[in-house]
């Protein structure tokens, strides 16, 4: 599964924190051990383009 987001991502063994303002959430993976989070980049290699960011900040 993917999630896109602005945030600032923390990772911590099966947790990730996300900050983002002064808003922050608490993502916790409850089973399946060899489950984790991982931070990738969304931007894509030429030729493909970068989509316009038109989310209100």
């Amino acid at each position: 599964m993917n999630f896109l987001t602005r945030a600032h991502i923390r990772l911590e063994d099966h947790r990730a924190m996300l900050s983002q303002g002064k808003a922050e959430l608490q993502i916790q993976i409850l089973s399946a051990e060899e489950a984790l989070f991982e931070v990738i980049s969304a931007n894509q290699e030429p030729p493909q383009a970068q989509q316009p960011d038109t989310l209100p900040v």
